[in-house]
């Protein structure tokens, strides 16, 4: 009986295309027939600090072989392909090539080798990102959800204002990072300036943590009460490049309307360039109006 298995791949070192392009080939030669493959996805190394980015992707596979048996097959692959040492006991290291099982099926397996669904897939945004492209709607068996669901709880991004004045090493990093890619002439973030910024008591800097707690985004709310009101202006809207298209700049837009509301503030503004084109339609897509300017405004409603 055929039966549909779920491969994730993975690559960090050397040429990785080319060590995912092998790891496709043994696959369909030795395990089964791949009947389709995802796109490979550039992402950051996740468990462990590295400066080699991973290439990861997904496989579709048809096949006649027991998950145990697939197991062996693909260990031999890793082993072919120049893997020497396994992950064990959450330490993770670079390497040349990953397959790991995923699905298997609609079927749970339980032995002392294997465990299907993968237990960390839920968590894992460059196992669902590539398997979302594949099987969006499909229900991980125990989990009762589809793929996409699962992709979509990771969207949704905690974002917390930074009110020490005496900010880590870690997120004076993190915000020299993202003010880094919104302003050529910033190139880092003293610990002090930040200190500073932060302590200013008309000022709210929030950071945004993707699910593995790392910062990838940010913005800042300015509040000033004014003869013509209480006006909250909104800067510095920032995702990490890694990050983009998962929603957060939204996040983060709907994170300060909410507190210019909690503030008191009549209205959310912030200016952009015409030339801005995607921020733009972002803007217009979250309520705000363009005036004549370059400025555009969301009305808040009054308490």
């Amino acid at each position: 009986m055929k039966n549909l298995m779920y491969l994730a791949l993975g690559s960090n070192l050397g040429e990785r295309q080319a060590n995912l392009d092998r790891a496709v080939k043994r696959i369909d030669e030795t395990v089964g027939r791949v009947v389709r493959s995802s796109a490979y996805y550039e992402t950051l190394p996740v468990g462990f600090d590295s400066e080699h980015l991973f290439l990861n992707a997904v496989v579709e596979v048809e096949t006649e072989r027991s998950a145990e048996d697939i197991l062996q097959a693909t260990e031999a692959i890793e082993r072919e392909l120049g893997r020497t040492d396994k992950s064990e006991k959450g330490c993770y290291a670079d390497r040349l090539i990953d397959i790991d099982l995923l699905l298997y099926g609609d079927r749970e397996v339980q032995t002392g080798a294997l465990t299907l669904p993968h237990p960390e897939m839920a968590r894992r945004r460059f196992v669902l990102q590539p398997l979302c492209e594949l099987v969006p709607e499909l229900v991980v068996p125990g989990l009762g959800q589809t793929v996409k669901q699962l992709l979509d709880a990771l969207n949704v991004a905690r974002i917390e204002e930074l009110t020490d004045t005496e900010p880590s090493a870690e997120v004076v990093e993190a915000v020299s990072r993202l003010v880094a890619q919104v302003s050529s002439k910033t190139k880092s973030v003293s610990a002090e300036k930040l200190g500073r910024v932060v302590a200013a008591p008309n000022i709210h800097l929030y950071l945004l943590y993707d699910e593995n707690g790392t910062i990838q985004g940010m913005t800042t709310l300015a509040v000033d009460t004014l003869l013509t009101g209480t006006k909250a202006w909104v800067e510095d809207v920032v995702v990490d490049g890694h990050c983009r298209c998962r929603g957060y700049a939204r996040q983060l837009l709907l994170h300060c309307e909410k507190e210019g509301l909690r503030l008191g503030a009549a209205s959310l503004n912030l200016t952009s360039r015409p030339a801005r084109e995607a921020a733009n339609r972002l803007y217009r897509n979250a309520g705000f109006v363009q005036r004549e300017t370059n400025v555009y405004k969301m009305p808040l409603p009054r308490a």
